[in-house]
């Protein structure tokens, strides 16, 4: 999760988020990149770095992380 690259989140942006454990912004225009990447200062290499960028912007430091999620079931 720190360096190499940043990671695109199913949250938009807002620079001040709504309160709670798992604050979520529902609307916007530009989506939360999280981490660093190898381009910037260490300091920023952190999973609590958030950032932005329009859904469309493609760059070779920006991906996402793939993970499962296991539902309980009855």
């Amino acid at each position: 999760m720190h360096g190499n690259v940043m990671e695109w989140c199913r949250d938009w942006y807002s620079v001040k988020l709504p309160g709670g454990r798992d604050p979520e912004v529902l609307t916007g225009s530009e989506r939360v990149l999280r981490s660093g990447n190898r381009g910037i200062k260490g300091d920023h290499c952190r999973s609590a770095s958030r950032s932005w960028a329009e859904p469309s912007v493609q760059r070779s430091f920006i991906g996402f992380r793939v993970a499962l999620s296991q539902s309980a079931s009855n």
